[in-house]
């Protein structure tokens, strides 16, 4: 994989962890929360994006 996609990749993983954790916060009032998840499942769509745009790219023998 092209090491700038795989940072990128990297990178809306990190912040969909991120992301994610802080909803374990108890203070996070209703609306806080729903747009958290709404957060969560953006980064999850754009993280799938990459991978499915890799392949339509080639690949290295060695990815």
């Amino acid at each position: 994989m092209n090491p700038n996609i795989f940072k990128c990749f990297c990178e809306v993983r990190n912040t969909q962890t991120f992301i994610t954790k802080c909803l374990d916060d108890n203070s996070l009032s209703n609306e806080d929360r729903d747009f958290l998840i709404d957060l969560v499942q953006r980064t999850s769509k754009i993280s799938n994006k990459i991978v499915q745009y890799y392949p339509q790219k080639g690949g290295d023998e060695n990815d």
